[in-house]
């Protein structure tokens, strides 16, 4: 799945992340053994990071309950700023950043 990003400061998901959302929901319910992992990341550019990548990952995690995934099935986590996909300080980079990573797992 991809990741699931946002806009500077928000914790909104936008339209396209709810419909890549959905179609993960659908696969889940198609795979019920399956869990989801959700990691909350955040850029350079917010110093409230930990507490804005859990609010993220509880948006995300809150969908996904919404679209039917039982609570049961999802762990979260939420990581800041310590594991960067870029470096760089480009706006691309700092959205690339901004993210809630998706993970399925299988038993």
């Amino acid at each position: 799945m991809e990741n699931v990003n946002f806009k500077h400061g928000s914790t909104d998901l936008q339209q396209k992340c709810k419909d890549k959302l959905a179609t993960f929901a659908v696969w889940m319910q198609n795979n019920p053994k399956a869990s989801v992992s959700l990691d909350g990341h955040q850029s350079e550019a917010d110093d409230r990071s930990q507490a804005l990548a859990a609010k993220r990952v509880t948006a995300v995690r809150d969908e996904l309950v919404r679209l039917g995934v039982s609570p049961s099935r999802i762990v979260v986590g939420a990581y800041g700023r310590q594991t960067p996909v870029c470096s760089e300080t480009t706006d691309t980079c700092l959205e690339l950043n901004r993210r809630v990573e998706i993970l399925a797992v299988r038993p």
